[in-house]
């Protein structure tokens, strides 16, 4: 939302309830009914056993991912060109980012993938980085200047 420069009541609520459901999820992080338990699975001899709130946590997950994305394609309507470019980038990496750690969550449900992609999780931080460097997504010369003084 910070980075399209546009809040409505909408985007407003959909962060509130984002906050919501995180409070939710962390208090609940070290309880049996997160994860009970620890199984082997594909290639790993420990994976997470999901517990009834777990698939709670995935719903969240991917329910956030997916309304981000929408929320960066969707801003390239209204947006300069510089920070349309910007924001192409950020949709890049977050589609990145999502699709490799996605992948984890499927030998918690029994599906016998082996989760590679989850390697390549490094593309989301690299094409982050050159985001940030080559188009100054964070203007961060000013970050480096306040960072140093």
């Amino acid at each position: 939302i910070e980075l399209i420069n546009k809040r409505g009541i909408g985007q407003e609520l959909v962060l509130l309830f984002g906050y919501i459901n995180c409070l939710i999820i962390t208090a609940f992080a070290l309880n049996p009914l997160f994860i009970p338990a620890v199984k082997a699975a594909s290639v790993f001899k420990y994976y997470a056993d999901p517990g009834p709130l777990y698939y709670y946590y995935t719903f969240h997950f991917f329910l956030f991912a997916l309304l981000s994305e929408i929320l960066l394609i969707r801003s390239q309507r209204w947006l300069s060109y510089k920070r349309k470019n910007q924001i192409r980038y950020v949709a890049l990496a977050t589609t990145l980012g999502f699709v490799t750690g996605g992948v984890t969550f499927l030998p918690v449900f029994n599906l016998n993938i082996n989760p590679y992609p989850a390697h390549f999780m490094w593309l989301y931080m690299a094409v982050i980085s050159y985001a940030i460097i080559k188009h100054n997504l964070l203007d961060i010369k000013i970050v480096l200047r306040k960072g140093l003084i």
